[in-house]
């Protein structure tokens, strides 16, 4: 079984490093030891004007985040 593990702030600046540097997705993908994809994805998911950026995309992962996992109630019912 597989399982999916998010970009950490780590990875992200990584992309953006190395988009500067000029290097392609796959390069970066190899890099990171992660698929392409996973990378074109987030690069696409989150431009700010016509820029890659790593803090606004964790802003926004973490706004996604909390919109699909709504916080749990603490109330506990029997």
């Amino acid at each position: 079984m597989s399982y999916y593990h998010h970009l950490n702030p780590y990875e992200r600046e990584i992309i953006l490093k190395s988009l500067v540097l000029g290097q392609s997705i796959r390069t970066i993908a190899t890099q990171l030891g992660r698929s392409p994809a996973t990378i074109s994805r987030e690069l696409r998911r989150n431009p700010c004007n016509g820029e890659y950026s790593p803090t606004r995309a964790e802003l926004a992962h973490h706004k996604r985040r909390t919109r699909c996992h709504p916080a749990k109630s603490t109330n506990k019912k029997r």
